[in-house]
């Protein structure tokens, strides 16, 4: 399964995209943004998935748990499916309760911003082939970039929130990397 680029949004423009419809919705309340995206299979398409997540840390660089999420077209930034986070859904219940935070900063912000930078281009090329049954080298190799971007920009407190969002996603990783 490989998605065709052309058909796809970029990363950024599906992002912002989706801010204004969201925003639009009533689903992002202020301080509210979407967090980086995961592909997700949805039937024979491959869609992204992301959490809603608060923008603003305090001063311990936490912000409450994800308490939504979303799965978007990858090619029309349609909004596929949008719920409210169960405790249950993404990690274990006693190890994350649901009133918990999660500490987001990743570095400095200014490490914090090139991390994103760089797992946002990352992203924007394994997307064209996430879950395809083989890679070749050139893939092979922004795969890997894509895992150490995502090592860099996501603090480890959101590693199992993500995982838990696309379970099939980093198995296929794993697999194939």
């Amino acid at each position: 399964m490989v998605n065709n680029m052309s058909n796809l949004m970029l990363t950024q423009e599906l992002r912002s995209q989706l801010v204004d419809r969201l925003n639009s919705m009533g689903i992002l309340s202020l301080g509210m943004v979407p967090g980086a995206f995961i592909p997700v299979k949805v039937g024979d398409r491959i869609c992204e998935a992301a959490f809603v997540l608060a923008s603003r840390p305090d001063r311990d660089g936490c912000v409450p748990r994800p308490s939504r999420w979303f799965i978007a077209d990858s090619a029309t930034g349609e909004l596929v499916f949008f719920s409210v986070c169960q405790v249950q859904d993404f990690v274990d219940a006693k190890r994350y309760p649901l009133d918990g935070k999660v500490c987001i900063l990743n570095g400095t912000p200014t490490q914090a911003v090139e991390h994103g930078r760089a797992l946002l281009e990352a992203y924007d090329q394994v997307r064209s082939f996430a879950f395809a049954d083989t890679l070749d080298a050139a893939q092979k190799q922004s795969l890997q970039r894509f895992v150490d971007a995502f090592d860099r920009g996501i603090a480890p407190d959101l590693k199992p929130y993500y995982r838990g969002l696309s379970p099939a996603f980093f198995r296929w990783m794993s697999e194939v990397n």
